[in-house]
């Protein structure tokens, strides 16, 4: 049940994101992480519940989600703090990893939907191998991209330490506790 409500939740701000006027490169990408968050919250929920076997072309949708999040917390904090790269085929870069995720999952996704509601009720037999590797990208993703956002905040906060003498109300604490 929360995993709905989260859904719910990321999916109103994501509305609220795309009505707001004179959007900036953040915001849109702060719309895109939050639908992100809500569909994968969604495909969780559909997974703990197996309402998943009810649309097995939903099954194994949710293995590249997780590849997703790290390069999008990236690229909030990089257009928040003015880092973004201006070429986008740079920003796009980011988001191989899950786009291998899914060519690696590809014979999966071709199976009959008999066939791989079979192979989730049998914990992935005979896939361990792509599942290990699906697995290791998102663990080394995941401390990649927190490693560099953090390095993207501590840059920016020389940079602000350098153009300001007073930096008392320039607080970026919660961008901090976010990549935590």
């Amino acid at each position: 049940m929360f995993y709905l409500f989260g859904a719910q939740l990321a999916l109103f701000l994501s509305l609220i994101l795309l009505s707001k006027k004179g959007k900036t490169s953040s915001d849109s990408i702060l719309t895109v992480w939050l639908v992100s968050i809500g569909l994968y919250l969604v495909l969780c929920y559909f997974r703990i519940t197996n309402l998943d076997f009810n649309y097995p072309f939903l099954l194994g949708v949710i293995f590249p989600f997780p590849l997703i999040q790290g390069p999008l917390l990236f690229l909030y904090i990089s257009a928040l703090t003015n880092q973004l790269a201006r070429n986008k085929v740079l920003n796009f870069l980011h988001f191989l990893p899950a786009l291998f995720s899914v060519l690696l999952f590809l014979p999966f996704y071709t199976l009959s939907s008999s066939d791989k509601i079979l192979l989730f009720k049998n914990s992935g037999k005979g896939n361990e191998t792509v599942m290990r590797i699906n697995v290791f990208l998102i663990l080394i993703s995941g401390v990649i991209y927190i490693v560099w956002s953090l390095i993207l905040l501590k840059r920016h906060k020389k940079n602000i330490l350098n153009q300001f003498s007073n930096t008392d109300k320039i607080n970026l604490k919660w961008l901090q506790y976010l990549i935590y």
